[in-house]
Order: C-alpha cells, then sequence, then structure tokens
C-alpha cells in the first residue's frame, strides 16, 4: 500500500498490506499503506504545510514485511514473501549511502539515497518491479541483496503492489514498472522491467497505492486511480481500469490507500472512501457500501490516516490516535466506531498492515497487532497494544 523521506497497498486477501503509505511530507513523499502527508508512503503531498519528517523517523510495511529507518540506517523485520524468512528482530540492510525515502511490499523493497546516490531495490523480481532487468537474476529466486535501479535518482514517492512499483519524480509525473495486466497504468497487459510514464499525468504531488492499484493526486486537486478495481478501489464502476481515470470527488488535498479501498481529505473538509469496506475500514457504522462509487464519511477530523487491510487508523488535531475495522483479538470481530491508541501521541509517521501498526513517536518505534510472521519484530503472535522496538 508506503514512507517518506522523511511519505498500498491492497487486494488478495491474505495478510498482506503496504502500508503503502502517506506520509507527512517533506515536499510531498513516499511509501505505502502509511500514514504520512505525504505514502511508502505513498505520500500525500497537500496544500497545507507538513511538519519535517526526520530521517531516523522512516516507516514501511506489508504483509509480513515491516522496515524502519534510524538515523539514515535501515533495518527490515518480517518474512519477505515468498522467501526468504528473515529474523524476527530488526536486521541491518547493507546500503551504499543514507536512506532518505523508503517504501516495501510483501514481497520487494526500494530506497531512495541521499545525495542523488540512487534508488536500490531487492527481493522479488519476476515482472521486472525492481526496475532491474529480469534477465540479470532467475525469476524464481528473489534478488537478496540490494541492486541499483533504473528508477529516477529523485523518486520521492513509491507505491508498491503485488509485482508492480511506481514512482512519482522530480518532474512530478508517474514512472512504473513490473506487473502485468492495469497496473502500470499504460493500457498494455505487458510486464516492463524498465520504468514506463503512466500517460496523462502532470503536476502530481501525491501518489498513493494498494496492493494492485495506484492513485495520484494533482495539484488542482484530482484524484485518478489506475489498476485493479475489483473491489471498486480505483472509483470506476466495473472491471480493471488500465488508464489513470478520474475519481468523482469534490477537489482533494490528501490522499490515502488501504490495500484494496482509497480515501480522500478535500479542500472543503470532507472525508470520502471507495473500495472495499466489508470490515469497517471506513470507520462509519455501515459495513460493505462502498465499492466504485466515493461515499462521504465521518473522518474528516483526522488530519492523517494510516490505511492497511482490514483495519485502518486515524491521527486528529490533537494529535491523538484512533484505529477502526477488525478487532485485534484472537477471534476477531469488526469494530467500525474507532478506538482510542492511548499509547501512541502525536506520531511523527504511522503505517498500517493488514492487521497491524507501527509508529514512530517520541523518537521510539511501536508496533502492535497480528505478528504471525513476525511483522511486529517482536516475539508472541498477537500484541493488542502498542509494544517498543529496539533496534541494532
Amino acid at each position: 500500500m508506503l514512507s517518506l523521506r522523511p511519505s498500498s497497498v491492497s487486494p488478495d486477501r491474505p495478510s498482506r498490506l503496504s502500508s503503502t503509505a502517506h506520509d507527512f511530507a517533506r515536499s510531498g513523499v513516499a511509501l505505502g499503506a502509511s500514514l504520512l502527508a505525504g505514502a511508502l508512503l505513498v505520500g500525500c503531498g497537500n496544500t497545507e504545510t507538513q511538519p519535517t519528517i526526520p530521517h531516523n523517523q522512516l516507516l514501511a510495511t506489508q504483509g509480513c514485511r515491516t522496515c524502519a529507518v534510524k538515523e539514515g540506517a535501515l533495518d527490515c523485520w518480517g518474512q519477505l514473501e515468498p522467501k526468504p524468512a528473515l529474523p524476527v528482530t530488526p536486521t541491518r540492510i547493507a546500503l551504499p549511502g543514507p536512506v532518505e525515502v523508503l517504501a516495501t511490499s510483501a514481497t520487494h523493497t526500494c530506497v531512495t539515497l541521499s545525495e542523488s546516490a540512487g534508488v536500490y531495490c531487492w527481493g522479488a523480481n519476476d515482472l521486472g518491479q525492481l526496475g532491474t532487468p529480469v534477465s540479470m537474476t532467475n525469476p524464481a529466486d528473489p534478488v537478496k541483496t540490494p541492486v541499483k535501479s533504473a528508477f529516477p535518482a529523485t523518486s520521492k514517492m513509491f507505491v508498491m503492489g503485488e509485482g508492480f512499483t511506481c514512482v512519482l519524480d522530480g518532474t512530478s509525473s508517474v514512472k512504473c514498472a513490473g506487473g502485468v495486466g492495469a497496473v502500470l497504468g499504460n493500457g498494455q497487459d505487458i510486464k516492463s522491467d524498465i520504468p514506463i510514464a503512466v500517460p496523462s499525468l502532470a503536476t502530481i504531488t501525491s501518489l498513493v497505492g494498494g496492493l494492485h492499484h495506484a492513485c495520484a493526486l494533482d495539484k488542482d486537486g484530482v484524484v485518478a486511480c489506475w489498476g485493479k478495481n475489483n473491489a471498486g478501489q480505483c472509483g470506476q464502476m466495473g472491471g480493471d481500469v488500465e488508464f489513470a481515470a478520474h475519481v468523482m470527488i469534490p477537489p482533494a488535498d490528501k490522499i490515502w490507500a488501504g490495500e484494496d479501498f482509497t480515501c480522500a481529505h478535500t479542500t472543503a473538509g470532507e472525508a470520502y472512501c471507495w473500495g472495499n469496506n466489508a470490515q469497517g475500514q471506513f470507520g462509519s457504522q455501515m459495513l460493505g457500501g462502498g465499492g466504485g462509487t466515493p461515499i462521504k464519511v465521518p473522518l474528516d477530523k483526522y488530519k492523517q490516516l494510516a490505511l492497511g487491510g482490514y483495519r485502518a487508523c486515524g491521527v486528529d488535531a490533537q494529535g491523538a490516535v484512533d484505529c477502526w475495522g477488525l478487532e485485534l483479538a484472537q477471534k476477531p470481530m469488526v469494530a467500525v466506531t474507532p478506538t482510542r491508541v492511548d499509547t501512541i501521541v502525536s506520531p511523527n509517521q504511522l503505517v498500517s498492515g493488514s492487521q497491524h501498526h507501527c509508529a514512530w513517536a517520541g523518537g521510539i518505534l511501536y508496533c502492535w497487532g497480528q505478528n504471525d510472521c513476525g511483522q511486529l519484530g517482536v516475539g508472541g503472535t498477537l500484541q493488542t497494544a502498542p509494544v517498543p522496538l529496539a533496534f541494532p
């Protein structure tokens, strides 16, 4: 679903999610299922002033994979699907420079390094999603160490899903590599290991995405989405969306994406969501009712959202954190009413996975939720309250 330089993801329902991202922006930013005003985390470049995210507070998560940056150094934990399994606790990833932008999917990870050192990626590359020729690798064997990618060194936001990667570069355009189908946004059902531009997108300020879709916000507040649309996550009725298509909502200033649903905040102060709402992801009193038609939802009080798979969280103007969706329990039920997370106050960054969350708050990294494959960076199978993590 992504982190900001200091910034989805979405639908196959196992336990996936990027957090994609959506981050507080330094200038707009990166990641995936994440909270920021900018993305991994996929970002939210909006018209209001956003707090600077320190280099020691980058986060990205999706599926069983979580990564964080502290003082420019990168640590990851959990399983990089389909293999290999990483240690449960944070493990240092060797890179040729400090990390400025971080993003991960359940199967691959990318970073932009400082001082124009370029983009490095590793993990699955069977469809060319690393922006590196598939011929350099065995498609059945993930790339185990970071390799230089063809994505622009100016990449400031990433969207990473299953088998594809999209970036927002320094020219405010979007380029994608990898998967087949509609995820490249160019109308061609052909994989590409060379980043190619998504047609008709210009002056883009924010980029977010889920497991199989991506959305962009331009300077005029127009939201356009493309990719898989089985749950209506592209804001359209019908099948997959092969080219970036406008979502029919008022002008927006922030966007976020979960695994298979998307939300936006408008310049008029309203909130809209579209896509999957089967577990109460929209934070309203109803289940379902989403699909390809955007609906107004009671999330306007939150200045930032972190959308996941079965769950979502928000940060209000006072810095309080609420979460909703499928309960964090051994036998979970749907909790459509937002529940306060008392431990986390005014987080610098917050990201959501399918059923877990992580946040930087007060210089400490906390994670909580399901931990069936090590995605929390601690032991045990379930943590219902935030637990602080130790770094190497």
